[in-house]
Parts: structure tokens; sequence; C-alpha cells
């Protein structure tokens, strides 16, 4: 009894670790079944909601197998709700379980996801047949090395993969494998050393015209679904061939090569943050510029008030690239005009 009580209390999503590990497990359980059935007086077992009843099931005396109890989703509305079930009378054990799908944009960051992702579009604009890239960044956030890791990326209606450039990452032992589903290209590694990263480019073909969102992406261990670091799904706009008018859906920032993410954060003087920074896998000024979020500064630990000083000091990144660019452009005719 207590190894069937430590085996519920140590799964994971309803598995129990490798494939092996699962076998044995599952096989510890129905074996120890017989041990949870007695002979018993038909009795019946009650589900209800918020104190309403939802129905009953009848249990009848040398009852095996599984009883499934009346389905409540329909009852379901946004709130807190308490669901009970119980018993008549019963002097055997019964073991139960439950099982609640639903479906949402983006799932909530775990804290014990070793693995932070990081996805961006070189650009949100993209003509009809020509390439982009996605900008893929993969990190192991531990000290300690990390079994099978696998990186779901969704990529928005329209776009295509270039599958004899994902060929090529295994080639080059960037990735260890892929496979496609739908919208998602997943990828694989057998494994993760400590504080590693993996850096890459998916390359995608521009098919449809139109307005897409991606579905969100998501990093975490193949044997541990449950704990998952999410980010943003991926917008582009596909401008049919030969048009001439292209409005951005984002921003797009260019940042110069010379400007590091510990630079930024020095001319801020918050160099403190640098190897928080660096932890969290911002450590491409491009990709802070363009997707970094007040969720993020949080989770990386930044105070309050230099979460507002970064985000601002992002803003006139966005908002006054374009307007310095071309101050120092002018400047620097000015200076070879008087220099000649």
């Amino acid at each position: 009894e207590l190894g069937i009580s430590y085996l519920n209390n140590n799964s994971s999503f309803g598995c129990y670790g490798t494939s092996q590990s699962n076998t044995l497990a599952l096989k510890a359980i129905v074996s120890n079944l017989p041990h949870y059935t007695k002979n018993v007086d038909s009795t019946k077992i009650h589900l209800s909601l918020n104190g309403k009843s939802l129905g009953e099931v009848l249990l009848g005396s040398n009852e095996t197998g599984q009883l499934t109890l009346p389905s409540f989703s329909e009852n379901l509305s946004p709130g807190d709700f308490t669901l009970d079930v119980s018993i008549d009378s019963y002097k055997g054990k019964l073991t139960f379980g439950s099982n609640i799908e639903y479906s949402c944009i983006q799932g909530d960051n775990s804290d014990e996801c070793p693995v932070k992702l990081q996805t961006a579009l070189n650009s949100d604009n993209i003509r009809e047949g020509e390439g982009g890239e996605v900008k893929v960044f993969v990190k192991n956030t531990s000290d300690k090395p990390l079994p099978m890791t696998m990186a779901i990326i969704g990529l928005p209606g329209g776009l295509e993969p270039r599958h004899e450039k994902l060929k090529e990452l295994v080639k080059l032992e960037t990735i260890d494998f892929w496979e496609q589903r739908g919208r998602e290209i997943i990828f694989y590694w057998r494994g993760m050393h400590p504080s590693s990263e993996v850096q890459f480019n998916l390359d995608v073909i521009a098919r449809i015209p139109g307005k897409y969102s991606g579905p969100a992406s998501r990093a975490y261990l193949y044997y541990s679904p449950a704990a998952k670091h999410w980010v943003e799904g991926l917008e582009v706009n596909i401008v049919p061939e030969g048009a001439t008018n292209v409005v951005s859906l984002t921003q797009s920032v260019q940042i110069p090569k010379k400007l590091s993410v510990a630079e930024f954060l020095e001319s801020l003087n918050l160099g403190v943050y640098k190897d928080c920074f660096a932890k969290g896998g911002w450590d491409d000024m491009e990709i802070v510029a363009s997707r970094i979020k007040e969720e993020d500064l949080v989770e990386m630990g930044v105070k309050k008030g230099h979460i507002k000083k970064i985000l601002r000091n992002v803003n006139n990144l966005k908002e006054d690239r374009p307007v310095r660019e071309k101050e120092r452009e002018m400047k620097e005719k000015r200076e070879k005009k008087e220099r000649e």
C-alpha cells in the first residue's frame, strides 16, 4: 500500500518517468488492484457540483473494471467550483482519478522547467514567395545535465518550413531530430549540457498572402510535459507579390550589432542585471528590443522601478532609432564635407 501511495504521489501528468518506468509502475498498480476490492452489497456513488447533484452511478457487488461518473463540463463557467464525490457505504477501498482537458492560447510558465525558449521572426512582413527566418534560442538554465529536451515552434499560417534546411540542422548536429505536426515544428535533443544553449534559424517560405498568428511555442523535458516554458505566438503579414504598400504589424527594431545587452544595461546604470539577462537567455539585443515584456523582467527578479526604466528605454529604441540614425548620417556627411 505504501508503494502504491508513493507512485500516486510522484506521477507527473500521468507519467512515472521513462517508458520502462511507466511500464513497471503500471504493472505494480494493476497487480495491486485485487487488494482494493471486497465483496460488498450494491451501493451508489454520487457526484455533485457546488452542492447541486449531477447524477449517480450504481456500484454492484463484486464490481470489477472502471466506472465512469457523469460528465460535468457543461455545468462549468468562469469562477470557482467545488466537486464532491461521495459513496453511500463501502467497506473496501476504491482508487479513482480525474481527467480535465481545457484549451487556452498560451499556457502558464512553470518554475520547475529548467529550459527557456525565445523565438523571433527576422521580419513581420514577408513578400509572397520569399523566405524568412525564425530565430530560435533554447537554454538550459540549470547547472545540471538535462535528459531528452524538446522545443515546439508554432508557425503562423501561410508560412512553410524549408525541409532541406531542417535536414541540414541534423547534419550539423545543431538538433538531433525533428518532426512536423500541422503548423508546429518539433525539435529534439537527446540531452543538454549544464548551462548550455542552442541557437539556430528556422528557415520558412511565405506561400499565402494574409495576416496570420501562430500557436504559442514552448520548450520542456520530454519526460516532464507538465512543466513547460511558453512564449507568445509569432505574427506575420504576408504581402501579395507585386504589392507596393506594406504596413508593419509591429515595429521592427534593428539594433546595431556593436550594442550588446550588457552595454544597454550599463547605459541605464543597471549593470547589476547583466547576469540575470544572460541566465534567462536574453543576450541578443534585437530580441530584447522586439519581444521583452514586463512579465519576463519580473521572472528575472528585476525591481519594479527598474522594470519601468528598462521598458521605457526599450520603447525609446523602437521610436527614436530611425530619427537618431538619420541625424547620425547627416552629421557624418557634414563632417566629411568639412574635411574636404
